[in-house]
């Protein structure tokens, strides 16, 4: 009979605690770097794009539409009867207020008319699209708004400098909309915002190193590479529009469409536009931000018939804004852009109708 003690198995509850001690260590390790890589997204998102640490959740309009936000729309009750007649802006930079006065002056001009409280919610942002128009608008499901008002046209033709082959119905050819796109897939953006901040930063450098993968979401340096002769955009243009006058109609809401005005003069030339001798006021952006001359001609024609078009069949609220706002340097600082005389009369020419929806609403 063997008289040498049993050591075996202390050897083993010796390595099964070295092996849980380095398996909680690497946890806890793992655990901090993890937190450490998240506080440190976190803070980017917070000083680059001015979105709370702990507000991650709503990263899109912190990141992508602050001018949601900045509107109120978010933090205002919004009913059928609240007392005030509430519109909503949805478009491009035309209708901010740092491109001109169309929203202040309209309300204005409709609470002296009507004797009612107006209120708008200017929702339209610098390069916006009606495929941006249609996110925001699909947030806004507990808003009751009076009235939809979509003035676009211009900037989605900039959509159409890419290869047909590669284009995408949903704009997600471009940096900014495959971003929002992945975004949509990051529902865990509320606790952890790292897996999304890894992909957004990949998609950031592909943009900026000159990837042909994606479209940039402003004009590159040295011009498009590539200036599309056909307007690839009406399908998506026209199907954005019928989605969000079905959305305003579930929700009660009005919808006003407009066509869009434009002014390219005859002998636009991009050194003459730098060099200020175009029959523009301010020239602020030349017509290659969107595109060359000719296409964005072609596709703002194709734009505003849909917009007719789409006006027609749906039965909206409509002006056709594109003939009366006079081309010249009185009225357009650049392709789109309006003086305040420009502004004077797209006011002028849009109050009519809403003071009829008004008078309607009582």
């Amino acid at each position: 009979m063997s008289t040498e003690p049993d050591i075996l198995p202390a050897s083993r509850v010796s390595l099964r605690s070295r092996r849980l001690g380095k398996l909680l260590f690497w946890t806890a390790y793992l655990a901090f770097l993890y937190l450490v890589m998240e506080g440190t997204a976190r803070t980017y998102w917070t000083l680059r794009w001015k979105t709370p640490f702990f507000g991650t959740a709503d990263l899109k309009n912190g990141r992508f539409y602050p001018e949601v936000r900045k509107s109120g729309v978010l933090t205002t009750r919004i009913t059928k009867d609240d007392g005030s007649y509430s519109i909503l802006f949805l478009g491009g930079s035309v209708l901010t207020d740092d491109f001109g006065d169309i929203a202040p002056r309209l309300r204005r001009d409709l609470e002296a008319a009507s004797g009612r409280s107006i209120r708008i919610f200017n929702c339209a942002g610098v390069a916006m699209t009606t495929r941006d128009s249609l996110i925001k608008y699909r947030e806004f499901k507990s808003q009751a708004f009076d009235l939809l008002f979509i003035y676009e046209g211009l900037n989605d033709v900039r959509l159409n400098n890419f290869p047909p082959d590669r284009f995408k119905a949903d704009y997600s050819h471009n940096s900014w909309y495959h971003c929002l796109a992945r975004l949509d897939t990051h529902q865990e953006v509320g606790w952890t915002v790292l897996p999304f901040t890894f992909e957004y930063l990949a998609i950031s450098i592909m943009d900026r190193v000159g990837s042909s993968r994606y479209q940039p979401r402003n004009r590159p340096v040295g011009g498009w590479k590539y200036n599309a002769n056909e307007v690839l955009t009406a399908p998506s243009f026209r199907g954005n529009l019928t989605e969000l006058i079905g959305l305003a109609r579930q929700r009660g809401a009005a919808v006003f469409l407009t066509t869009y005005a434009w002014y390219i003069p005859p002998d636009y030339d991009y050194a003459a536009f730098k060099a200020r001798k175009l029959d523009y006021n301010y020239h602020l952006n030349p017509v290659e931000d969107w595109g060359a001359p000719g296409q964005v001609r072609a596709g703002l024609a194709v734009h505003n018939r849909i917009l007719r078009e789409v006006a027609r069949e749906q039965h909206t609220l409509f002006v056709d804004l594109e003939p009366v706002i006079p081309r010249s340097r009185q009225y357009f600082n650049d392709v789109c852009h309006l003086t305040p005389d420009g502004c004077k009369v797209f006011v002028q020419e849009i109050r009519g109708p809403i003071l009829e929806q008004i008078t309607v609403s009582r």
